[in-house]
Formats: structure tokens, sequence, C-alpha cells
């Protein structure tokens, strides 16, 4: 896992249903990379299964980042 993947992912896990853009903002604002290199992060942790994407209910263009099960054990074996 990448160094940018672990940030997003620990930001994530610590806000309860965090929209795609609001990852991309909050990454930004803390300096973590640029937009192309948080997106693929993001992407990269959908991928392996470290956070789950679901739609929202009120607008089917906003798609909302939990931590899965794997993502929360991954973060509790450096806590």
């Amino acid at each position: 896992m990448s160094i940018y993947a672990e940030t997003l992912l620990d930001m994530i896990d610590r806000e309860d249903g965090m929209t795609v853009m609001e990852v991309l903002e909050d990454g930004m604002a803390h300096k973590v990379g640029s937009y192309a290199t948080i997106h693929k992060a993001v992407k990269w942790l959908e991928d392996a299964e470290f956070i789950k994407m679901k739609v929202s209910e009120g607008d089917g263009r906003v798609r909302i980042c939990t931590t899965s099960q794997r993502g929360t054990i991954y973060l509790n074996t450096f806590k």
C-alpha cells in the first residue's frame, strides 16, 4: 500500500462516510498529493477492498466512501 493510500484510508476511517469529492478536497488541503495521485489511491483502495463505495440515495452522481472490515483491521494493526 502506498503512503498516499494509507493516509487517505486513515482520513476516511476518521469520518463516517466521506464522498469522493470530500476525500479529494481534504487530501489536497492536507497536501497528501495532487488530484490525480489522490484519485488513483482512492481507486486502489476500492479495488483492494480496503474501502467500500456506495451511491448516495439522494443523488446518483455522488459516491460515498466507507472503511471496509479489511481496512479497519489494517488500521488497527498500527494502533
